[in-house]
């Protein structure tokens, strides 16, 4: 946050694609199988998933910095909406494309070339937004979109910015909201892949890109009516509502096991209800975004 409220958008976006591209290439290093030694070869593994992990602090960060300043009041959370789906859309393509690769069991040799083949396709996707990166001029507009726009380029400063957050009520309890929301819908899809196995369901990872899918869908057209409505307390709790009521029918289901294909499509429907969190994730952010700045 304070690289990108300081430095700006342009070099915010160099960094964090930087550290996707280093921690996308340790990582493939760690996959050739000239290396023998498996000690290494996880030490390089890790080294890279943390300066890769380090980078999405930059991401998070830029939906709605893009969205504030180059962007008027009717569009800012359409804008920061698109900005945001790429998230989800990552989630879907990070978990289908393993599923198809290494899924159904198969038994790979770990000296087989078919994972660097597999980490060098994510060198390669992540080496597009880095040459994307180049090419950002500016990190503001030529004149602000906004008033608002105006008032937040000329800002208090950084650390007097954290402290008005941290003694405003609304901003406190929007954060405690989405915090509860996103780990728990995140800890789900990790922890509900052995239930589903223990009640006879072998879906690998799809009902995770299910999930991101329909998030990603959703908040299309929740930007578009929160824009058009500005009812972002109504959104947020219609949402919040919706994704109670889906993770308590999914772990009541999940109390009896598979007995056929009618039961896949139920689980992959409260997953697909499961998602819309993600968009209910992004209007928190456009919401503290507008209320509390």
């Amino acid at each position: 946050m304070y690289i990108t409220d300081n430095k700006g958008i342009k070099t915010a976006g160099l960094l964090g694609t930087t550290l996707n591209v280093i921690g996308a290439s340790i990582r493939m290093i760690a996959s050739i199988p000239f290396i023998k030694s498996h000690f290494v070869r996880e030490c390089l593994l890790h080294a890279g998933s943390f300066i890769a992990a380090s980078a999405q602090a930059f991401f998070l960060v830029l939906p709605s910095k893009i969205a504030e300043c180059w962007f008027p009041g009717d569009q800012r959370a359409i804008a920061n909406v698109l900005s945001f789906v790429a998230n989800p859309a990552g989630v879907a393509l990070g978990t289908i494309v393993p599923s198809i690769l290494f899924g159904h069991n198969k038994t790979i040799d770990s000296n087989s070339w078919m994972f660097f083949t597999f980490t060098l396709g994510m060198e390669c996707l992540a080496l597009f937004p880095f040459v994307l990166a180049l090419f950002v001029r500016t990190k503001l507009p030529p004149t602000p979109p906004s008033a608002s726009s105006a008032a937040h380029q000329n800002n208090i400063g950084f650390f007097k910015s954290i402290l008005q957050c941290i003694f405003n009520a609304q901003f406190f309890i929007q954060m405690t909201l989405f915090a509860f929301a996103f780990s728990l819908l995140w800890s789900l899809m990790i922890f509900l892949d052995g239930p589903l196995k223990d009640q006879g369901y072998e879906m690998a990872g799809y009902p995770t890109a299910v999930c991101a899918i329909v998030g990603t869908l959703t908040s299309l057209l929740a930007g578009h009516i929160a824009d058009k409505t500005r009812k972002f307390k109504e959104i947020i709790r219609v949402c919040t509502v919706g994704f109670s009521c889906s993770v308590i029918t999914l772990r009541m289901f999940l109390n009896q096991p598979r007995t056929g294909l009618f039961d896949s499509i139920i689980v992959y429907t409260l997953y697909g209800c499961l998602g819309k969190i993600i968009f209910y994730q992004s209007f928190v952010d456009i919401f503290l975004l507008i209320i509390v700045f």
